[in-house]
């Protein structure tokens, strides 16, 4: 997700801008090992860029920070954002999931945004 004034509209476009500028994006996440902590590992590995991973102390203080524009990015859980996305206080780019939440039908999984897992084992 991400607050309205990030450029990034989409996925692919927050990928093409890691890659114009390596390790100068940076992502809030929830705190380490949590799912969402998890899922930016896993998107910096499947698209192969250097970013920078916050971490937060939990989902609240990232929201908060999201919607006060202090970090542009995050990647959190959908649930503590989800009437800021739909009021368009916060910007849905991907779903980590492999089919498009019922809450967020516009939104693409990390799949249709270009990312996915890598044959090489």
């Amino acid at each position: 997700m991400a607050h309205p004034s990030a450029p990034e509209q989409i996925a692919r476009e927050v990928i093409a801008a890691a890659k114009r500028e390596p390790g100068k994006l940076n992502i809030g996440t929830p705190p380490p090992g949590t799912s969402a902590n998890l899922g930016g590992e896993l998107f910096k590995s499947l698209a192969g860029v250097d970013i920078t991973i916050v971490t937060y102390r939990g989902t609240g203080p990232l929201t908060t920070d999201l919607l006060g524009g202090h970090v542009k990015l995050g990647l959190n859980v959908p649930a503590p954002a989800m009437s800021m996305l739909k009021a368009g206080s916060l910007k849905p780019l991907a779903v980590l999931a492999s089919r498009r939440s019922s809450h967020l039908p516009d939104t693409p999984t990390s799949a249709e945004a270009g990312l996915r897992a890598s044959s090489r084992g």
